[in-house]
């Protein structure tokens, strides 16, 4: 069975891992500013910063729209092998190498793929449909037995 990423779930995905990413650098500049430097100079220049990460994001987003036309990710789980493609990254291996999977516990989720030969294949929970989703556990549930 194959399923490919729709657009807006290659966008969805790409700006969610972005966005808990990002919250982790946020915090970390935020923490050191008000370590160095003066209280009232932390908030001075709320409104141009604000404006500056507007820009950015929809900058972000309009670039994703753009170069994406559909989504980048695919997966073949058929009854020999595994095949994930992400852009022109191939991972592929037969069924006998697979040795499980396990979704990360924190944000942002991803859906990790454990194996012999690659070790860990690793996509964003959200790269693929809520419907997709179920399928494709439920094929690796199978292949796990």
């Amino acid at each position: 069975m194959e399923f490919s990423q729709s657009r807006f779930q290659d966008v969805f995905s790409r700006i969610y891992e972005a966005i808990f990413d990002g919250v982790w650098y946020f915090v970390g500049i935020i923490l050191a500013a008000y370590l160095f430097s003066g209280e009232e100079s932390l908030f001075s220049n709320q409104l141009l910063g604000f404006i500056f990460s507007m820009i950015i994001s929809v900058g972000i987003i309009g670039y994703l729209l753009l170069k994406y036309k559909n989504g980048s990710k695919q997966l073949c789980l058929n009854e020999d092998k595994f095949v994930y493609r992400d852009g022109q990254k191939v991972t592929e291996f037969a069924w006998q190498e697979y040795q499980g999977y396990k979704i990360s516990r924190f944000p942002p989720y991803q859906v990790i793929i454990k194996d012999t030969i690659y070790d860990n294949t690793r996509f964003s929970y959200y790269a693929f449909s809520p419907q997709q989703r179920q399928q494709i556990f439920k094929i690796l549930d199978t292949k796990s037995q």
